[in-house]
């Protein structure tokens, strides 16, 4: 070919190359310079789409360490250069960042390893302790997560041995229940016992019981802290005491299922509260229209264990039960009808309705579920 003509070809093929690197870099999906380097690009972060949100996931980069401990460095140099070389602890606003930060960070690990990592590398501040528990408790719902604290328990010696250094500063009620919540649910999932769980519960018991003497529980961290030493089997009686005073208080704010967690608990720990299961019986009742199948059984198997007989609150749950019959599973049929002869409480035509479905969902009973039926 010519020269003019093939220096006019190596010019187009330039411009194309160089339009098509500006393009691949402003999209920031693939960087084409550093493909020529390395033989296998890599990308900085993987996106998943996890329910309705899109998360983000990866390591910590060292860029973004570097951001992270800027502020406080910053905050620190520009004190120390104004205050005479004394040093004083940062400014809420810069506790709120980094704290935030660090939320945010705990919340987009996707598995144990790089959770564990974060606390490694990161500083872990008493703030975030509950949302690091509250991620732990989520992931072990994956079953390979799971396995790996049934396998090896001390996994999550890290975070215990960090959660009881923090004993003094940890007095947020809110942060301890989300803690008590999500060390119960681990526990109940795994079927392992958290290292050094009694001194755990022991702090979690003290801190929240001098916590609730001067401050408001909102009711669903009442719930949940009372559903999580009752799942654990940890009767304390001056803690359920407090609770009481709490949850009649602040009855009126209590959603069903804050409800049926409360009276769940007191049933299962017996821990004796007749002021208590009346007040409840009477605001189930205004809200029965919203319990679901698992909030009817639980209710009634929880009055039927400690013998409390409130006849218009079975009644009304009779009539609330024929109506979702069909959202009923075997074990809900079986715990409904036991509760109903264990209290002596007449209804034929909850039993009729519970029949034809017993009926049609004979296959799915077990045999304990058969034998509550039938007694």
């Amino acid at each position: 070919l010519p020269t003019r003509v093939l220096y006019a070809r190596l010019m187009s093929l330039s411009e194309l190359i160089v339009l098509l690197v500006i393009t691949c870099n402003y999209s920031q999906r693939y960087n084409l310079i550093s493909g020529f380097i390395q033989p296998i690009p890599t990308f900085k972060y993987l996106y998943l789409e996890v329910g309705q949100q899109r998360r983000r996931y990866g390591v910590i980069t060292k860029r973004e360490k570097k951001n992270y401990r800027h502020t406080f460095n910053s905050h620190q140099e520009n004190i120390e250069s104004s205050n005479g070389g004394k040093l004083r602890r940062p400014s809420k606003n810069v506790q709120r960042y980094s704290n935030n930060y660090l939320i945010q960070r705990i919340r987009n690990c996707m598995d144990l390893e790089e959770l564990f990592e974060l606390q490694h590398n990161a500083e872990i501040n008493h703030f975030c302790i509950s949302f690091f528990w509250g991620q732990v408790s989520s992931l072990i719902y994956n079953d390979l997560e799971c396995q790996k604290v049934r396998d090896d328990p001390d996994i999550l010696k890290p975070i215990v041995k960090l959660t009881l250094d923090s004993n003094d500063k940890l007095n947020n009620l809110r942060s301890l229940a989300i803690m008590a919540h999500s060390i119960a649910k681990i526990s109940s999932r795994t079927k392992k016992t958290i290292v050094y769980s009694r001194d755990l519960w022991q702090l979690l018991e003290i801190n929240i019981i001098e916590a609730a003497k001067t401050e408001r529980i909102a009711p669903k961290d009442c719930a949940n802290i009372l559903f999580a030493f009752a799942k654990t089997n940890r009767k304390t009686d001056q803690l359920f005491s407090i609770m009481e005073r709490h949850v009649l208080s602040n009855i009126d704010e209590f959603e069903s299922r804050a409800l049926t967690n409360t009276i769940w608990a007191y049933a299962k720990v017996r821990h004796k509260a007749p002021k208590l299961f009346n007040a409840i019986s009477r605001k189930a009742i205004e809200r029965i229209d919203t319990f679901n199948y698992q909030h009817i059984a639980s209710t009634v198997v929880a009055y039927a264990k400690v013998g409390h007989s409130d006849p218009e609150l079975f009644d009304a749950i009779s009539n609330e039960a024929i109506k979702k019959i069909n959202t009923f599973n075997s074990q809900n049929i079986a715990n409904t009808v036991w509760a109903y002869a264990k209290v002596g409480h007449s209804s034929p035509e909850l039993f009729d309705a519970i029949s034809h479905k017993a009926i049609e969902k004979l296959d799915t009973f077990n045999s304990q579920g058969i034998a509550n039926t039938v007694w």
